[in-house]
């Protein structure tokens, strides 16, 4: 359901990234360039699902969150990210974490990625930034058992999107 077309796309993305707001089908059009009647019919489906409410408001429910969570990922995927990030660094982990990983982020949330790397090299993240339209905070460690408690309780619960996790 989430990765439909890019007008979809659009429109999801608007609700995942403004969750607090109501809009309104004009406000939807002016935002997205979507037709207003698609819009309409999109609006009836999200609302059919439970992702959004009368209101044209996200609604908070398991379901809901995990498209959002599903959506960012396949973002970060489709984007080159991923590859990238695995180019560069190498990483035997990569985990995401934080508000993005909890399908509680908005605009201004940042996407928390940990990556497990002995490599340390700056990278740059300005075109991914503007294509996911979010900040990424990389933390890296050469050994996730290196890590503060507070930081690996964060990592522990988050979704592991490459390699594997071993604890000692």
């Amino acid at each position: 359901m989430v990765l439909k077309n890019q007008k979809w796309n659009k429109v999801l993305e608007l609700f995942f990234n403004n969750p607090e707001r109501t809009f309104t089908i004009r406000e939807i059009n002016k935002q997205t360039k979507v037709p207003t009647t698609t819009i309409q019919r999109y609006l009836k489906e999200l609302r059919k699902e439970n992702i959004i409410d009368d209101k044209n408001r996200f609604l908070y429910y398991p379901y809901s969150k995990f498209l959002k969570i599903f959506f960012m990922i396949s973002k970060m995927y489709e984007t080159g990210l991923m590859v990238y990030l695995a180019k560069e660094l190498n990483p035997s982990l990569m985990i995401l974490f934080g508000g993005v990983r909890k399908g509680e982020y908005d605009k201004n949330s940042d996407i928390d990625l940990f990556i497990e790397t002995p490599i340390k090299k700056e990278l740059n993240l300005k075109s991914f930034e503007k294509m996911l339209n979010h900040k990424i905070d990389l933390f890296i460690e050469s050994d996730i058992n290196k890590v503060n408690k507070n930081l690996f309780n964060n990592l522990i619960n988050g979704i592991k999107l490459a390699g594997y996790l071993k604890i000692e």
